[in-house]
């Protein structure tokens, strides 16, 4: 039993002590898929689903492909496209590193880094190839670096995107404290817990069209992609 991760929780943005609980989850996701080669490249927050015990499940592995050096497809959502994708360079796992820093910063802060006003995706495009967005001052400044560190336009300097690869991530600041056994075991208590009454309760989850008159995600916007 599951629920809607987006619906569920009617909160604009979370703290950061509760982005770490769902961040840290997150986190460990990704990291068994990278040690299976498994590159995610569809993270955002639609995609993830609360249970029945609070703790969360990624879904939605359309994109997902086994690599274990780099590719080149071009897929994934606008808003959390990493730039080597946008300018269709061959990337890795890092990308999804890349994600996770959105995911994060839009956790605390309750929008896209690189949101454009009037939904002009060019621009936002650009920001994101040129790495141009703000930290707002309430991010504690653990939380700033981190994102930072993982927003890295860079990949060379990408936190994540080395030998050690979640290693890296785990040992940064703000996850210090962090009891990463007992976030797998689940045994920390959740800050929410959705009320789910039965396995076929799906009063958590929002209404879609049927699935013939939904548009694939990669082509929202078609003709963008020309111009980068």
């Amino acid at each position: 039993m599951a629920a809607n991760f987006l619906v569920t929780i009617e909160m604009r943005k979370f703290n950061e002590k509760q982005s770490r609980f769902y961040g840290t989850q997150v986190l460990l996701a990704l990291e068994y898929m990278h040690r299976m080669n498994l590159m995610y490249r569809d993270l955002k927050p639609e995609n993830i689903l609360i249970d029945c015990k609070g703790y969360i499940k990624l879904t939605d592995f359309g994109f997902t492909k086994r690599v274990e050096g780099r590719t080149s497809t071009l897929c994934g959502t606008p808003e959390y496209l990493a730039p080597e994708i946008i300018q269709l360079k061959p990337y890795n796992k890092s990308v999804d590193w890349w994600a996770f820093g959105i995911l994060l910063f839009e956790f605390v802060a309750g929008r896209s880094p690189f949101a454009a006003h009037n939904r002009d995706v060019i621009l936002m495009y650009s920001k994101i190839c040129l790495g141009e967005y703000r930290v707002p001052t309430y991010f504690t400044p653990p939380m700033k670096n981190l994102v930072e560190s993982l927003m890295q336009v860079d990949t060379s300097k990408r936190l994540g995107n080395s030998n050690e690869g979640a290693i890296e991530i785990k040992n940064h600041p703000w996850f210090q404290g962090v009891d990463w056994f007992a976030m797998l075991n689940q045994e920390i208590n959740p800050p929410y817990i959705p009320t789910v009454s039965n396995i076929e309760d799906i009063s958590n989850f929002d209404h879609f069209e049927s699935k013939s008159k939904v548009k694939s995600k990669i082509n929202r916007h078609p003709e963008l992609f020309n111009n980068f």
